[in-house]
């Protein structure tokens, strides 16, 4: 593996019954570069993204991150290894019954020890970033699709992540909606 590649997948192949749905993958994602994975509905980027998080195993290949392979190591590594990343799923993945501050919150209460002070202070810089300032009681059947989006977006950059991933990030939104998604995308890289 070379040095800058942070991801790397290496012949995954991917069945689901008789359904061969990943035939043969090979990817690398260097590390400060953007990388875009593009396909038709059904194609399996939303699985390739799931091996490289380790979510699932490949039926052969290799899945490595940091240059680890994931289905060789233990449950804590993995654990670690996810720390790095952000992701956005393709339905923006957020909890129905917890406010859009809560949402934010989950993952800083999970995997971190900082104050509830220190929780709020991000959860707040991560809402004014991406446009949703405002929105800390509200539940996500009270947000339009594109505030979802980027309420959930907040989430995955909430622990600051070395990696995001955004599956179909604008799946469900007008034209207008997803220019602004990208406009936040590229505020996020700077």
């Amino acid at each position: 593996m070379n040095d800058n590649a942070i991801v790397e997948l290496i012949d995954i192949k991917k069945s689901f019954g008789s359904q061969q749905v990943l035939r043969g993958v090979n990817l690398r994602i260097m590390e400060g570069k953007t990388t875009v994975i593009v396909g038709g509905s059904g194609q399996g980027k939303s699985l390739i993204i799931k091996h490289i998080l380790g979510l699932i195993t490949p039926d052969s290949g290799k899945a490595l991150v940091y240059g680890k392979e994931l289905n060789k190591i233990s449950k804590k590594e993995l654990k670690d290894i996810r720390t790095n990343f952000g992701v956005l799923f393709q339905n923006s993945a957020l909890f129905d019954s917890m406010t859009v501050y809560d949402n934010v919150a989950l993952p800083l209460r999970e995997r971190t020890r900082i104050t509830e002070e220190e929780t709020e202070r991000i959860v707040n810089e991560k809402l004014k970033m991406m446009d949703v300032e405002g929105t800390n009681n509200k539940y996500p059947a009270q947000l339009s699709g594109g505030m979802k989006k980027r309420v959930g977006l907040a989430r995955a950059l909430a622990l600051d992540p070395g990696i995001v991933f955004f599956d179909e990030p604008t799946t469900g939104l007008d034209a207008a909606k997803s220019n602004e998604i990208y406009r936040v995308f590229s505020r996020t890289q700077q």
